[in-house]
């Protein structure tokens, strides 16, 4: 009888399957997650992987390299073969989570990984032998069951010597509320890939925040990057500078702007609401705005929704609706692009 599949067939989906139940499993997924759950846990490894690999920009070109990996070759240049300090025997065994955690390294590799590692934890202990004189035994005490403690229980080298040269360097981690980074990069990426956002306004949002050099704390950095909805978030976050006049939206003002914006779209109706296309989710559904939806517009929906707000008593009603409609239609010689009148 001819076979319905190839065997070539059925092993290609044999090692595809396998290659996904991996990746389930290193995505942190339990063995029932579905491909849509699992693939959102991969986006969100990513990003925060992509926020890490940002952090170490930051420190390596607060000492004068402009990239990570040539900081740290340079300081592991420096680092002395043999700094005269024998090592506890604890240090002998490689930590389980080199080996059984992400970076999967082979039990051999890393036990040969180790000792590069030997170098950089002299060198700690060198630092705390010199302060000990000056900050008490109690103190080195207590930095040498901390250094142990991480290394235990640390999950790769890397990360691991990474914390050990910002101590004995004596680098300081920004304050994460107060650093300001550029966000129009990290904003672009985000918003390029977005196709449920007026296309129109995230161009003229984008262009302001190139022009106005926008910036945001690397607090509401890691916010966004870490949502599952950055794409959203950023839009709210470009339109905030934009609509003040600034280019240093604080927490409270996004929220502000936020509100006022969903309030003015659910009135304004400038969208319909179509399938998401996700066959891991059926039923989710995005908005497909009017092509020439522009920031004035949305400006424009904004203030008489905040006029509106001041001047009655926040029952959002009929009158409501036309009144912002008149308000965008002001704006864009009449034409309020109102295209969902149905679901109004």
């Amino acid at each position: 009888m001819k076979k319905l599949f190839a065997d070539s067939y059925l092993k290609t989906q044999e090692r595809l399957e396998d290659w996904f139940d991996d990746l389930r499993e290193k995505a942190g997924c339990g063995p029932n997650a579905d491909t849509g759950a699992v693939l959102r846990a991969v986006e969100a490894m990513s990003r925060k992987l992509q926020a890490y690999e940002e952090q170490q920009t930051t420190v390596a070109r607060s000492r004068g390299y402009r990239y990570w990996g040539d900081y740290y070759n340079a300081i592991m240049k420096e680092v002395p073969e043999a700094v005269p300090i024998e090592l506890p025997t604890a240090y002998n065994e490689v930590p389980a989570a080199w080996v059984t955690g992400q970076s999967r390294m082979t039990l051999r590799k890393a036990e040969k990984r180790l000792l590069e590692t030997y170098k950089v934890i002299r060198k700690v202990l060198a630092y705390i032998l010199d302060y000990e004189p000056d900050e008490g035994k109690e103190w080195a005490e207590e930095m040498r069951n901390e250094l142990y403690d991480r290394f235990s229980k640390s999950t790769d080298p890397d990360a691991f010597e990474k914390e050990c040269l910002e101590l004995t360097y004596e680098i300081e981690e920004d304050d994460p509320e107060t650093t300001w980074v550029d966000a129009v990069e990290w904003a672009r990426g985000a918003l390029e890939k977005a196709s449920d956002l007026p296309l129109l306004a995230v161009e003229e949002l984008l262009t302001y925040a190139e022009d106005e050099g926008v910036e945001i704390t690397k607090q509401q950095l890691d916010f966004i990057v870490s949502s599952d909805y950055a794409a959203y978030r950023w839009f709210d976050y470009l339109l905030t500078n934009y609509l003040r006049k600034t280019n240093r939206a604080t927490t409270e003002e996004v929220k502000a702007i936020t509100e006022l914006k969903e309030d003015a779209l659910d009135l304004w109706k400038c969208y319909e609401v179509v399938s998401a296309c996700d066959p891991s989710r059926p039923t989710l559904t995005k908005r497909v705005y009017a092509p020439s939806v522009s920031v004035a517009m949305i400006d424009a929906a904004c203030k008489e929704v905040y006029r509106l707000k001041e001047e009655g008593d926040g029952v959002m009603t009929d009158a409501w609706v036309d009144a912002v409609v008149e308000a965008v239609a002001s704006v864009n010689d009449g034409n309020a692009l109102v295209i969902a009148e149905k679901n109004r």
